[in-house]
């Protein structure tokens, strides 16, 4: 598979990458962050890994919010990503290096993103806590709300929103760098649609000169390529496709036969 890092890392464009669900397939995505890691002052794309990337998937009802429900799930996401890029530049960089450079980021979550009843963030630190906070108040939110029709609380955690676009511009100026982050995700998990539709919508967006999506699946196994708004990403408009095997072949040669039959 090492003869697709290239394809997959080195073109900013949305991608979706077929291929049938290995380990070796997992280790492959895995790998990426070592071959395009992070980075200072060297303009050269990066791969962020995400072992996980959405809700568990519940039966919902029809008495159930759905719109709180789209936003809880595009929060989840976004801290997600935000909380692994960083992991990633911490373990790469280095904290003292951050340091000396992120203290514009945290004046701007001090101001306009942080709770006013929970202490200023004054470190870089600080602010991995809080993201990894938010990634865990998302999720049992989501499942209480989903299980137990719990209220949904957002003082109880110290940054409740992301703003994803910003947060990346900013970090890219943190870098010193222009060039864009690879998000990889490996579809091997049985994930909420609302997480798949917030997913679609990153890839329906104008993003991939800061954020270039690279989702790798099994054909049969994206649940939908339907965003939040219900309107389809396309493939060429909104997306290049690559194949690291025959699966693709397999399932278009199957939907053949069904439509045949």
């Amino acid at each position: 598979m090492e003869r697709f890092e290239k394809l997959i890392m080195e073109e900013n464009r949305h991608l979706f990458i077929y291929g049938y669900d290995t380990d070796e397939r997992r280790k492959f995505c895995k790998s990426l962050e070592d071959k395009y890691p992070v980075l200072l002052d060297k303009d050269t794309p990066m791969a962020i890994y995400l072992e996980e990337y959405g809700f568990p998937k519940y039966e919902l009802s029809d008495e159930q919010d759905k719109l709180l429900i789209t936003t809880l799930s595009r929060e989840y996401l976004h801290f997600l990503i935000v909380y692994k890029i960083l992991l990633n530049s911490i373990e790469r960089i280095g904290l003292d290096e951050l340091e000396k450079r992120m203290s514009k980021i945290i004046s701007v979550f001090n101001r306009c993103f942080r709770n006013s009843e929970f202490s200023e963030l004054k470190k870089v630190e600080d602010l991995k806590i809080a993201f990894y906070d938010s990634i865990e108040f998302y999720l049992s939110s989501y499942t209480s709300y989903v299980l137990n029709k719990e209220k949904i609380d957002i003082s109880k955690v110290s940054i409740p929103f992301m703003n994803l676009d910003m947060f990346v511009s900013l970090f890219k100026e943190v870098l010193n760098k222009n060039s864009y982050f690879g998000i990889i995700i490996n579809n091997n998990q049985d994930v909420a649609l609302s997480s798949v539709k917030e997913i679609n919508d990153l890839v329906g967006s104008r993003i991939n000169g800061d954020i270039s999506m690279k989702i790798v699946t099994d054909p049969d196994k994206w649940a939908s390529y339907i965003g939040t708004s219900r309107g389809f990403i396309e493939y060429i408009h909104d997306y290049g496709t690559i194949s690291l095997d025959n699966s693709l072949e397999e399932h278009m040669k199957t939907l053949k036969k069904t439509r045949l039959n």
